[in-house]
């Protein structure tokens, strides 16, 4: 849109004050964007705090568990701005008042002043950004309450309305009672407004600020790289005290902070937003976005960037294991990269390791500070560079938006006040929405601890029996047997698991229907739903009678079309990592049901199972109502081709092998093992689990049979495993063997093959896992 042209605004009347329209008044503030400068020669202000005694004292419930990335978040934050065509009701804005916010001299003047922006110190950025957010602050107030003139209902300050002592952020947006009462809003609107205040939701919106130095281009990509994995969160060391002095630790028992607020509650801004009185309505379409997350990253076989000073390259940055001490943040250099041609091979990543470590703690800052004041939106900004974050209280993640960068006019393309705008409007919507569902709960779900509570942070000494899934994200079974080694301690060879979440995972087990439920349109289910499926085929550990449960749909999974991620929630207690699979009649059903088989039948053999590592099911249900399947599994893992992206650890590599010679003992063969039907177990010391879509490869028998009448065509004892990324395979031959394209060309194999290498060439064994 152009800019208006403010000097023949009403030159028809001489005797009317030339004015400017709504439409054109906001025309302008989206066309302008502030310009910051770094001080020049200013090397201070580069570090961040280390997690701190609120942050790593919180409990399991309110910590980050996972980034995601949400590709599409600013454009659909600047679209939450009703229509330009649909503001001929705003006001007008008078061209002589030229004090007013949005008057077109007035930003001009405030965003012109380059002393002002030009940033040292992050002090200097948090006192002139206050000048900055009242434009986006003021076209959302008149926006979304219907304002007869342009004027702001929201209060911008330093602290949060609902003080807390700690995990306090840089700037917080909240509602001003005082204007609410003077601009004699509809009843409806007003109502709306007060009930956030009386819940406590005031601070619906918060920043946090980082200098140039502290928030360098390095920093914010390393932010952006830990997007699509579970995030390593920083707890106290429950071994040992953390130094500060509530921490205590007698008897085992450890003390969680308190976060003082109603908590558990989450909008419907993700879901189908019901809309407040106004009529306004709006809510994420979260289509556009990969769900798949991957455990915790191993960066010791990542290549680093270098730091780079004064135009020179610097010493290459130390290495170190993820689970040491960080480096000093008090280094100069800011994260910011120069050449890297020393290393021989493999793409360098456009940071440090320094400003890696940086990230994830600016990550955990950010959480923790959301956390303190129940918040739902945040914005990471440092200066020309910001991030704009949404808290998932439920599932505890964080979903992540495309890096805004001022200085490249591409990201910002929505316009910078347009993107601010919406993002207001949004955050505003959520805290009534959640205002609204609070105000209805008769007792709330609080963390208000008045005692400390048991926990253990030593792993637990195991014997390898048949392996489940035994995800960060899920309970671990507790029917697992566990053996204990005389010289074990026994804090060190037992297994805890919380009471509830033990008896939820029971409940799923023994279950005979199931409810599962979508609240927005998902590709497979179609429009927000539910349906009951009941079990059709009796799962082996499905003894006693059960009731129904409800299992709520998160998102399908993009490498599969019929799989989905699911929680099942019972009063605070929620179970994550549940994955369905939900065939329709045809072909994918009978796939599915002979899965189903082969999961069980493969599990009478012991030897097998060891070696294979079964993914744990829940049963195979038929819809009530209708011709689907539904499969209920544990989350697995990881993906071998998404945890590995360029070449798969020798460890892996050798579990694989042992798998496959135990499988050819059996008389058993995989007729597609791919990089796509190998998870990797998400906890330490992982183990390969070789399941999910490939099991609907194995050459299948009949449940009932007898262990001596299974049969498998023995002319396929062969496996085959394509690397489709690298373009390269390999081949067992009957006895286990490698063999390499030639030779198993010779022996009569039809493998279809990529390339003339074999798996050695395909390892990379720079890469290990633990």
């Amino acid at each position: 849109m152009t800019e208006p042209d403010i000097h023949h605004q009403g030159q028809e009347d001489p005797f009317e004050t030339p004015s400017l329209s709504g439409e054109q008044v906001l025309g302008h503030l989206f066309t302008c964007r502030p310009k910051f400068t770094k001080l020049p020669g200013f090397e201070g202000s580069n570090g961040t705090r280390d997690p701190a005694q609120y942050d790593m004292h919180l409990h399991d419930r309110l910590i980050l568990k996972d980034v995601v990335f949400f590709p599409d978040m600013l454009d659909q934050l600047a679209g939450a701005v009703p229509l330009i065509g649909s503001t001929k009701h705003l006001p007008q804005l008078s061209l002589a008042d030229v004090h007013a916010p949005l008057h077109p001299d007035c930003i001009e003047t405030k965003l012109g002043d380059t002393k002002q922006f030009t940033i040292g110190h992050e002090t200097s950025l948090q006192a002139i950004y206050p000048t900055v957010q009242q434009l986006s602050s003021v076209s959302a107030s008149t926006l979304f309450a219907g304002l007869k003139e342009w004027s702001n209902i929201f209060r911008y300050n330093d602290k949060p309305i609902s003080m807390m002592p700690c995990a306090l952020a840089d700037g917080y947006l909240s509602l001003d009672g005082d204007a609410i009462t003077k601009a004699g809003l509809p009843k409806e609107l007003d109502s709306d407004l007060k009930l956030v205040i009386k819940q406590g939701l005031s601070d619906f919106l918060f920043w946090e600020f980082k200098s140039m130095n502290a928030g360098s281009e390095g920093v914010m990509e390393a932010i952006r790289h830990l997007a699509g994995a579970e995030f390593p969160w920083v707890r106290c060391p429950q071994s040992w005290s953390c130094g500060a002095g509530t921490c205590k630790k007698m008897g085992n028992r450890f003390k969680f902070s308190v976060t003082g607020h109603k908590t558990g509650e989450d909008g419907d801004i993700m879901g189908d937003a019901p809309g407040t009185s106004t009529g306004n309505r709006f809510r994420f379409d979260k289509s556009g976005i990969d769900f798949s997350v991957t455990s915790v990253p191993d960066s010791r076989g990542w290549k680093f960037g270098r730091e780079r000073k004064n135009g020179q390259k610097k010493s290459k940055v130390r290495r170190r294991p993820d689970n040491d001490p960080d480096e000093e943040d008090g280094e100069t250099g800011g994260g910011d990269i120069g050449d890297d041609d020393a290393d021989d091979g493999g793409v360098t990543l456009p940071f440090t390791q320094q400003a890696y470590s940086k990230a994830k703690k600016i990550v955990q800052q950010i959480w923790a500070e959301a956390v303190n004041v129940d918040a739902t939106f945040i914005v990471l900004n440092a200066a020309s560079r910001e991030y704009i974050g949404i808290r998932d209280r439920k599932l505890q993640r964080l979903y992540l938006s495309p890096l805004i960068d001022l200085d490249n006019p591409a990201t910002v393309s929505q316009g910078y006040f347009k993107i601010h705008t919406g993002l207001r409007i949004a955050a505003l919507l959520d805290a009534i929405q959640r205002a609204k569902k609070l105000d209805t709960r008769s007792e709330l779900y609080t963390f208000q601890y008045d005692r400390a509570e048991p926990y253990k942070d030593k792993l637990p000494n195991t014997v390898k029996t048949t392996r489940l899934s035994k995800s960060t994200t899920t309970p671990r079974d507790t029917k697992a047997e566990v053996s204990k080694s005389p010289d074990d301690d026994e804090d060190e060879s037992s297994v805890d698991f919380p009471p509830a979440e033990s008896q939820l995972l029971q409940r799923l087990q023994n279950a005979r229907s199931l409810k599962i439920s979508w609240n927005s349109y998902t590709h497979g289910l179609g429009p927000a739903g539910s349906m009951i499926v009941a079990q059709s085929v009796k799962g082996p550990l499905s003894h006693s009678t059960g009731t129904q449960m409800e299992l709520h749909v998160i998102h399908p999974y993009p490498q599969s079309p019929i799989s989905y991620s699911c929680y099942a929630e019972v009063g605070d207690t929620m179970l994550r990592g549940i994955v369905i699979k939900v065939a329709p009649p045809g072909l994918a059903k009978e796939g599915l049901v002979r899965e189903y088989k082969m999961y069980n039948a493969l599990s009478r053999f012991e030897d097998v199972a060891q070696s294979l590592g079964l993914v744990k099911h829940f049963g195979l249900y038929r819809e009530r109502h209708g011709e689907k399947r539904v499969l209920v599994l544990l989350d697995g893992g990881d993906l071998v081709s998404a945890k590995f992206k360029k070449g798969t650890p020798d460890n892996v590599y050798s579990q694989v092998q042992k798998a496959v010679q135990k499988m050819h003992l059996a008389k058993i063969t995989h007729g597609s093992l791919t990089p796509e039907n190998i998870l990797l177990e998400k906890r330490p010391m992982s183990q390969v689990l070789i399941g999910a879509e490939g099991l609907q490869q194995f050459y299948s028998w009949e449940i009932g049979q007898t262990d001596a009448e299974v049969a498998v065509e023995s002319t396929a004892l062969k496996v085959r495993w394509t690397a489709c990324r690298e373009g390269k395979g390999w081949a067992w031959d009957r006895q286990g063997v490698l063999k390499n394209e030639e030779d198993t060309k010779a022996a009569g194999f039809q493998t279809e093959w990529e390339t003339h290498q074999a798996l050695l060439d395909f390892q990379d064994r720079s890469t290990t896992v633990e």
